[in-house]
């Protein structure tokens, strides 16, 4: 049976593997993009650099060419007027995907190992209202990832990223409602004040040995996802 994936329109990705991580990391740094990370080590300074040149290649669906993409005060570029978007980097891999605001108000993704996490982080960032809609765990489900957990947890840290703006909101206030088709919505519980929405929808994708994710909202707040879709 195949599952339609599904992704907000008017979206750009950029991605790259191990070998093209590589390659973007031995291009000349931007001239004032990084001295906002002057003081970190030469890692985190590759992982600034390729995901910037990854949003620079995003955006460059749009037109918008050689865009120069500060860093503000919280972590996250500032993107062109207009445009939302999200970086995400994991073991010398790393994505980027960008957005116009007429489609889309809020974007996030995440890239992580698919690999189980400990039980131990698992009561940490689950949260009580976590569900699984007609899930069954075995090898046979349509989208074959190694954990569920891992899945959850990838999930919220791409809505934690769409629903807020200047400040990340504690992750495990979000509750994940996740299909077997990898699809999910998103709801905040809790009380901050830089979440912009209490409801995100979104999609798992398999990537390699990774897990990738991707959230969004808006323009207009999506519905939770319900028992019956």
């Amino acid at each position: 049976m195949t599952h339609r994936i599904e992704i907000p329109p008017g979206c750009s990705v950029a991605w790259a593997g191990r070998d093209r991580f590589e390659a973007l990391a031995s291009l000349p740094a931007h001239p004032t993009e990084e001295q906002s990370i002057n003081g970190a080590g030469s890692r985190r300074k590759e992982e600034f650099r390729v995901g910037r040149h990854l949003a620079r290649q995003a955006l460059a669906a749009f037109g918008l060419q050689n865009e120069t993409l500060e860093r503000l005060v919280w972590g996250a570029p500032q993107w062109p007027a207009g445009v939302v978007g999200s970086i995400s980097h994991h073991e010398r891999h790393a994505v980027a995907v960008v957005a116009k605001r007429s489609f889309v108000a809020g974007l996030g993704i995440d890239l992580t190992a698919d690999a189980p996490l400990t039980p131990a982080a698992c009561d940490a960032l689950k949260h009580p209202s976590d569900r699984t809609i007609g899930w069954v765990p075995t090898k046979e489900t349509p989208v074959a990832f190694s954990d569920v957990s891992r899945m959850m947890f990838s999930a919220r840290e791409a809505a934690c990223k769409a629903m807020a703006s200047n400040a990340r909101p504690p992750i495990n206030d979000i509750a994940i409602a996740l299909e077997t088709t990898g699809h999910f919505s998103a709801t905040f519980h809790g009380e901050h004040r830089y979440v912009r929405t209490r409801h995100a929808r979104g999609v798992v994708l398999p990537k390699g040995d990774l897990v990738m994710s991707l959230a969004w909202w808006g323009p207009g707040n999506p519905a939770p996802l319900s028992d019956t879709t």
